[in-house]
């Protein structure tokens, strides 16, 4: 009975003696891993910070969506999270196979290629958040310049279309098949282009025809001209994008360029 539990205690510790490398090893990587974690989620928040990220995203209305289901960190906490986790992970992984756990291993493989898809969809959200916004601005801006209305919606539009290819784009990265719902929204936003690009042009006809009157008119017409036309006169100021500026008595007159292709004038 002795010589039995003697044989069995030799064998529990030639087994720990011969664990124990492994063992220290797999500690000593794993707090390795966490200190590089740690270091990978400090330069990401410090890389974020410089490009203002949070700033930026908490225009998009990821944030309000973060902020309605009751997560309270920001984008560039959560994103860097990430990286933390997969720095952790990868860690992980390597420590089962030291151990000598392919199944643990193997698990922890699969979580680990998901994380960064998770990054690269967030990242690609949150960019596309970005561009649908500042395209927005941009489309408004422009068409409110050109004085032809429809800003507001046409800006809308763009946010929109932007919007949608963004989520498809993320979803896809997580590896979601959308290729029936790209199509079918590829068609539908070229026909509510087709839509805004007809309406654009009908509303931009007057415009048009200003600027094509307005560039024949400098060939005939200089600055400095004294122009008389339907009772009204002055010397021509300059030319505008879409007009003529007369001045006479420090009063300045704007009149439209089809306006001389429709009234007669004179030059002196």
């Amino acid at each position: 009975m002795d010589s039995l539990l003697r044989s069995a205690l030799e064998r529990a510790s030639t087994q720990v003696l011969n664990l124990l490398p492994q063992a220290v090893l797999t500690a000593l990587v794993l707090l390795a891993g966490i200190v590089a974690a740690s270091f990978v989620y400090f330069i990401c928040m410090r890389i974020f910070a410089v490009f203002a990220v949070d700033k930026i995203a908490a225009k998009t209305p990821l944030h309000r969506l973060l902020q309605s289901i009751g997560i309270h960190k920001t984008i560039s906490q959560i994103i860097a999270l990430l990286f933390f986790w997969t720095t952790i992970f990868f860690t992980l992984v390597f420590a089962a196979e030291l151990l000598d756990l392919p199944q643990v291993s193997h698990v922890l493989a699969i979580i680990t290629r998901f994380i960064p898809q998770l990054i690269a969809a967030l990242l690609l959200l949150v960019s596309g958040m970005i561009l649908a916004r500042f395209l927005q601005t941009l489309a408004r801006q422009a068409i409110e310049h050109l004085e032809i209305g429809y800003a507001r919606f046409v800006g809308q539009v763009v946010y929109i279309v932007i919007l949608i290819l963004a989520i498809i784009a993320a979803s896809e990265q997580l590896g979601f098949d959308l290729s029936f719902l790209t199509s079918n929204v590829l068609l539908a936003i070229f026909a509510i282009l087709l839509i805004v690009g007809i309406g654009f042009v009908i509303a931009a006809r007057s415009i048009l025809e200003n600027i094509v009157a307005c560039y024949e008119l400098k060939s005939h017409i200089a600055i400095g001209d004294v122009i008389e036309i339907n009772n009204l006169s002055g010397a021509v100021k300059s030319f505008t994008f879409t007009s003529v500026i007369l001045e006479q008595h420090h009063k300045r007159t704007v009149l439209p360029a089809v306006f001389f292709f429709t009234h007669p004038y004179t030059i002196s």
